[in-house]
């Protein structure tokens, strides 16, 4: 069933969207055993590495191998995600892990994407060293200074708030459309950028109400477990209650992560400029 593009559709699509049923739990399994099977290589090529022995050669070629390994691995398990929820979202199809096309467009996405905050990163890092060090040079209160560099800091954050949300169907765009859209984003937010500020806005408050709640039960459990004793914290029903605890947050950030997707892909699938609807990439290509 299409959906057209409000507030109200954006922050409600990842209930509302089309597509075969069971595809969230199958997502969330799938992507913790995706993630213990990194963890697990990640472990392999951490053994796998020259020792330090005191010799920071050693430590300096280590250290950016294995930086250059996990941002790889991290990307490419980020892409097959990826690539599988914006296909549920844009195509309406059922649950698939693979590495073909998709993925291999999203890693370019998410390379633009590092790109873009590594800039934003320093732009703004050599506008502040700029203000603070021209400051320093004439009479400034350290009132006066603190405010000024706390505007420009919010001030470079809504920058970059503005950019994620205006650009953000790049991925759902680029699995629309089997090519990568990045920039080509920006034109499907046109006159969207409130109700889609608004429902990422509705999901960062309810995202951290339930963290609190969550994390008050989980403490207030095992609590009561040890009965007030922080030596009983290592008792079976303790850590059973911990364990619980971590698993459900770690299928709550997986929901989350599904949840967060769901608004942009519907900015996508309703792209003005080629007609909306769920077939939209078919009147595009």
């Amino acid at each position: 069933m299409a959906q057209s593009f409000s507030f109200d559709n954006a922050l409600m699509h990842g209930a509302r969207t089309d597509g075969a049923p069971g595809f969230v739990w199958r997502f969330v399994l799938s992507y913790a055993a995706g993630l213990v099977g990194l963890f697990f290589i990640v472990g392999l090529i951490g053994s796998a590495m020259p020792a330090f022995d005191g010799d920071p050669a050693n430590l300096s070629a280590a250290s950016v191998l294995l930086i250059l390994v996990l941002g790889a691995l991290y990307l490419g398990f980020w892409a097959v995600f990826e690539a599988s929820l914006q296909r549920r979202y844009v195509l309406d199809e059922r649950f698939s892990l693979r590495f073909g096309r998709d993925e291999r467009n999203l890693v370019l996405v998410g390379l633009i994407w590092f790109g873009l905050a590594a800039l934003g990163y320093l732009a703004s890092a050599f506008v502040v060293f700029a203000f603070f060090f021209g400051a320093s040079s004439v009479a400034s209160s350290p009132l006066s200074l603190g405010l000024t560099g706390t505007l420009l800091f919010l001030g470079a954050s809504a920058v970059w708030i503005f950019l994620a949300v205006r650009l953000a169907p790049a991925s759902a765009m680029t699995v629309r459309d089997g090519r990568v859209r990045f920039f080509q984003a920006w034109g499907a937010t046109a006159g969207r950028f409130w109700p889609l500020f608004g429902a990422y806005l509705v999901l960062s408050i309810g995202w951290m109400i339930a963290l609190m709640l969550i994390s008050a039960f989980f403490g207030a459990s095992i609590y009561v477990l040890v009965g007030g004793d922080p030596g009983a914290a290592t008792a079976g029903p303790a850590i059973g209650t911990l364990l619980l605890a971590y698993a459900f947050f770690f299928g709550l950030s997986v929901l989350f992560y599904y949840v967060w997707a769901g608004p942009a892909a519907l900015a996508a699938k309703t792209d003005p400029r080629y007609g909306g609807g769920p077939n939209v990439a078919e009147t595009f290509l």
